[in-house]
């Protein structure tokens, strides 16, 4: 029994080897094309191929965009290919390889990106023109959508290599994006003109903030200029939108605050008055023989540093061309007289306010320094009289604005801020309220070289029949 069965169970188990068994693939679908997105694009640019019964295995599909254009297929599913258009790519229908099927999509056109080689200017004010130098671009208008801030902007004039546009009103400083036919580039930055839109106050007091709102000032703070009053002001910080800075304690009339900014001056449209602070103390020269001049040129000569203490103008960075010999290139010394400031108080801001005795523009350069001394002396005719005097540790450089006519009186012939100068003699312990300070301007820079009697500018000297035209020293302190 036992071999009966064991005979019949590897009957069945050989009959079974000798059976054949085959697999039977499902057959392959024609594959069709509906759509390609986008249906316009250049070399190097991803489309995708939507259609039915493509291949998910993606060297199953074969995409041509001319007869030797094959294209590489980025991804593939039974609906969708991902491909990248390959070099040699040309306009025309786009085709498909499965298997034994070969089926022809719909029309592709290749559209080569728009280039911009250079925009000119890059820096614009609004309603200036701009120019667009490149390649790629229409010739129809229309085809060239131009976008700044978000807005499209209307080509004024346009070509294969070349599109105009004229800047919006209050565009904002930014690039600009260029679409034709769907293909898209960017410029860089564009900086347009800055505007002043809002003062945070109308009136400050000096050393105080105002924040003044706009468009187009510059992120960088040292790119900034804020002028108060006719004065510098310090810039606190600053935004696109933004600048705050502080009152100038010299700024004391109203008036509109400029924005200089990336070439561009703006003013605003508020009034602005400072609030004074502090006492203000006006000293005038008021003795012929307290402005003065001492011979730089003549220092190695026999005349030595021949002093001249009753000119008729006062030669500043220039050649005074008076004596035999010429008195040459001098430094100047202007000592005012009972100065009503106390001794230690917290100085805000000095200035020397001088007359104009006739104009000037060359670039003129002066340093300036005082006596080091709680209380000056008067001058003498003793060579080298100002040189001898210790000067203070503070000093500041007076680059001269042009002088216009003479008799002038205005900003141009007021020097900058010398509070720090006057600040460290009047914290001398010798200093008393009512003593004098002597005033000292050296040429210096390109100036301390200067050989010309007309190259730097000429300022009235005090004398007893105009005695409005001595310099004045003022100071402001708290």
């Amino acid at each position: 029994m036992i071999d009966y069965l064991t005979f019949s169970f590897f009957a069945i188990l050989f009959s079974c080897k000798e059976e054949s068994f085959e697999v039977i693939p499902e057959p392959i679908l024609p594959p069709q094309i509906t759509g390609i997105t986008p249906n316009l694009s250049d070399v190097g640019t991803r489309v995708n191929i939507s259609g039915t019964n493509f291949s998910l295995v993606r060297a199953n599909n074969k995409v041509f965009f001319s007869e030797n254009a094959s294209a590489l297929i980025v991804a593939a599913t039974d609906s969708t290919l991902t491909v990248e258009v390959p070099e040699g790519a040309v306009t025309g229908a786009i085709k498909l390889s499965l298997a034994n099927f070969s089926v022809e999509g719909p029309q592709f056109m290749v559209v080569p990106a728009p280039i911009i080689d250079s925009i000119r200017p890059q820096v614009a004010n609004f309603g200036d023109t701009i120019s667009i130098y490149g390649n790629n671009f229409s010739d129809q208008s229309v085809d060239n959508i131009i976008t700044l801030n978000e807005n499209e902007i209307t080509t004024v004039e346009s070509s294969t290599t070349l599109l105009k546009i004229v800047v919006p009103e209050d565009a904002l400083s930014d690039n600009i994006s260029i679409n034709v036919f769907g293909q898209i580039t960017e410029s860089e930055t564009l900086t347009f003109a800055p505007k002043i839109t809002q003062l945070s106050a109308d009136s400050v007091r000096q050393g105080e903030e105002v924040t003044i709102s706009g468009i187009n000032f510059d992120d960088d703070i040292s790119k900034n200029e804020v002028l108060i009053g006719g004065e510098i002001a310090t810039i606190t910080n600053v935004t696109s939108t933004e600048i705050t800075a502080l009152v100038p304690f010299t700024a004391t009339q109203a008036g509109l605050i400029t924005v200089n900014v990336n070439d561009f001056s703006v003013n605003s449209t508020m009034t602005f008055k400072p609030i004074l602070v502090g006492t203000t103390v006006i000293t005038q020269i008021n003795v012929a023989e307290d402005d003065v001049e001492e011979s730089i040129s003549l220092a190695d000569s026999t005349e030595g540093r021949r002093m001249s203490l009753l000119s008729n103008d006062l030669e500043i960075a220039e050649i005074d061309a008076a004596g035999t010999p010429d008195i040459g290139l001098v430094k100047l010394g202007f000592r005012f007289n009972n100065v009503q400031v106390p001794q230690g108080v917290n100085i805000l801001s000095a200035n020397v306010q001088l007359v104009a005795d006739n104009s000037g523009s060359n670039p003129a350069e002066v340093t300036i320094y005082g006596e080091n001394t709680g209380n000056a002396a008067p001058y003498t005719e003793e060579a080298g009289n100002l040189t001898s005097r210790d000067v203070t540790t503070a000093n500041v450089v007076w680059n001269i604005p042009e002088w216009l006519s003479a008799g002038d009186i205005t900003p141009s012939q007021l020097t900058n801020d010398i509070e720090s100068i006057v600040q460290e003699i009047v914290n001398r312990d010798d200093w008393v309220i009512g003593n004098s300070i002597n005033i000292i301007m050296v040429p210096s820079g390109d100036s301390a070289n200067q050989t010309s009697a007309s190259g730097g500018r000429e300022a009235e000297s005090y004398d007893d029949d105009n005695p409005d035209e001595g310099a004045r020293l003022s100071i402001r302190y708290e």
